[in-house]
């Protein structure tokens, strides 16, 4: 009879209410997540005893529910910091406080050429020794100075292949409590960028490899743009190369050439190609600026005046 009662609810359900009574369900710093609610009471109305006794069971109900979220939440958390760990392409290795390795993502088992089972539940100084054994010595520096450790650019041989290069990341796990619970390794296999790097050092400075490798993807695509172009040659070089020989000519080449290409380096510029004796170097393709007009005739003029002095010492010989 109450006005705030629906009567269609029991009117599709065939029930019929008499009694109701309602309890929020509250749980910690007054949150209330729920509402238990308890009907027709046999033998008379809801007492005030009741509705004490309802406040108690939805106080326990609360605390339930609760842990269940409790529960849901660490495990939603667990199951996206794994996800994370098998989404990375570099190699994690967590060790317990006694330098046990206890867990190992997918990047690292790829990394190491190793299966979990031969890693997992074994210390870390049984897997990396003799020419490894560094990865031991940055985990004892850490040990000792409870700060991180980081190598760079280092060699890691590993089974059944030769060395390949990593940088390691070496850091202390603690507690909230600021406890000491253990160690992580990040491992990350830069072989390829190294090899990148070589290949590309041979055509271009360190200033605009740097640059082309930031910009990733988005320079494959290509761009229009004025650039300038030297294209430089050596003066009568069939009848030298006739007098020489091949041995000779090979030498004077690797010479003349790296003299050269250091000078177009200096200036920023991108070595296109080598066409016999002729070199082709390009400016303002990769790392563009005002001066690139002018730094080509400028490496023009400085390879005329590095060639007198290459002259000079080859007379001297």
């Amino acid at each position: 009879n109450d006005p705030r009662f629906n009567p269609e609810f029991d009117r599709l359900t065939g029930y019929r209410t008499h009694s109701m009574l309602c309890m929020p369900i509250v749980a910690r710093a007054e949150r209330k997540i729920g509402v238990m609610q308890i009907l027709n009471r046999k033998g008379g109305v809801f007492t005030p005893g009741d509705e004490r006794r309802l406040q108690a069971f939805s106080a326990q109900a609360a605390v339930a529910i609760e842990n269940a979220q409790l529960f849901e939440a660490v495990s939603a958390e667990r199951n996206y910091n794994e996800a994370m760990l098998h989404s990375m392409n570099s190699g994690v290795l967590t060790l317990d406080a006694e330098g046990i390795l206890i867990k190992v993502n997918e990047s690292a088992l790829r990394i190491l050429r190793r299966g979990a089972d031969e890693l997992v539940g074994h210390p870390l100084d049984q897997h990396f020794t003799g020419r490894n054994a560094w990865v031991v010595r940055s985990l004892e520096k850490v040990r000792a100075s409870g700060s991180s450790d980081i190598t760079v650019d280092t060699d890691l041989f590993v089974a059944g292949a030769e060395a390949i290069s990593v940088n390691l990341a070496t850091v202390p796990l603690t507690s909230m409590r600021g406890e000491a619970i253990g160690y992580m390794l990040m491992l990350e296999d830069i072989t390829k960028e190294k090899r990148l790097r070589n290949t590309m050092s041979r055509y271009m400075s360190k200033t605009v490899m740097d640059q082309l490798l930031e910009g990733g993807d988005a320079v494959l695509g290509g761009t229009g743009r004025d650039v300038s172009v030297l294209f430089s040659d050596i003066r009568g070089f069939t009848s030298i190369s006739e007098r020489l020989g091949a041995k000779e000519t090979v030498a004077l080449l690797n010479e003349y050439f790296t003299e050269m290409v250091d000078i177009v380096f200096a200036h920023n510029g991108v070595l296109d190609k080598y066409i016999g004796d002729m070199i082709m170097a390009v400016f303002g393709s990769v790392l563009q600026s005002k001066d690139d007009a002018s730094n080509a005739v400028l490496v023009g003029n400085r390879m005329m005046t590095g060639l007198y002095a290459l002259n000079d010492r080859r007379a001297a010989r």
